[in-house]
């Protein structure tokens, strides 16, 4: 929710018209949205295809949340990335770049 309060405190702070969301309107628009909104899953991907019970409940919102409510709700256009961990044969495959531009230098 705190990403998406601060993009949206920048908002109300350049036109003073705009109304501030509370978190359970927020939650509102979440569970309003349809499923193409995300580009990642979320808890909220999952709710809102179930029903809308979590609405007025302390279930986390994330990043990819945030974008899709500017996205669908706000029209503000964003942009999300996934970074994934990587598995020990490439981590390893990176120790050996590293290593391997350290001899170079």
């Amino acid at each position: 929710y705190r990403a998406l309060q601060m993009v949206l405190a920048q908002i109300f702070r350049r036109d003073r018209r705009f109304e501030m969301p509370s978190i359970i309107a927020i939650q509102k628009h979440l569970v309003n949205l349809k499923p193409d909104a995300w580009k990642f899953p979320t808890r909220w991907t999952e709710l809102t295809q179930q029903n809308s019970s979590k609405v007025n409940s302390s279930t986390w919102m994330e990043p990819p949340d945030a974008a899709a409510v500017l996205r669908s709700t706000y029209g503000i256009p964003c942009e999300e990335l996934q970074v994934v961990r990587p598995q020990r044969s490439q981590a390893s495959h990176c120790d050996s770049l590293a290593n391997t531009g350290q001899e170079a230098q």
